[in-house]
């Protein structure tokens, strides 16, 4: 397992490019996907991915954003492992115009 990144390496998010590329090295660590697996369009569990993973990749986000873990909750309306990741990408740029 490769070790978690810290905050400083990404800081606070900038531009939509910094969220959809930070979100696509998660799950493609996560995942132990190659580049080309990877399709925004995709849910995780297209990609291969279970319930521990969606946690593993939350808290993945939390640490490299030095984020508290509420902040990264998703809505009850919103389930990783069905919806589309650019949903997903979508909620972390919301979580952080707020905070």
């Amino acid at each position: 397992m490769t070790p978690v990144q810290s905050a400083p390496a990404y800081g606070r998010l900038g531009a939509p490019a910094d969220v959809a590329e930070l979100l696509k090295d998660t799950v493609l660590d996560v995942l132990g996907l190659r580049p080309t697996d990877f399709d925004s369009q995709s849910s995780l569990a297209e990609l291969g991915c279970d319930s521990l993973d969606v946690m593993d990749i939350l808290y993945r986000l939390e640490m490299k954003l030095d984020a508290p873990g509420y902040q990264l909750r998703e809505p009850a309306d919103f389930n990783p492992l069905k919806e589309p990741l650019t949903r997903l990408e979508q909620h972390l740029r919301s979580a952080f115009s707020h905070g």
